[in-house]
């Protein structure tokens, strides 16, 4: 392992640790859907947050409905007939 490797694996332990502390006194679901938001893959978020992909697969799945649900896309306007 060079140097730089060494400085990479100690400022991501270090930006894990603030989005941990961040994350403190939280919901599973508030801190999965802020972790989603920010780009960590299933997988990252269960290691994060000491759980299982499985686990964070369900909460994922309700986040996301939770979600469309909240912000649903725009209806077309209704087509007028002409007379």
């Amino acid at each position: 392992m060079d140097e730089n490797d060494n400085v990479n694996d100690h400022i991501l332990h270090a930006l894990r640790l603030i989005g941990l502390n961040l994350l403190r006194g939280m919901k599973q679901a508030e801190q999965v859907d802020i972790l989603d938001k920010a780009g960590y893959r299933q997988r990252e978020i269960a290691q994060l947050l000491d759980s299982t992909p499985k686990a964070i697969s369900v909460r994922l799945s309700e986040v996301r409905k939770a979600r469309r649900n909240k912000n649903p896309r725009r209806k077309k306007a209704p087509v007028q007939e002409k007379s």
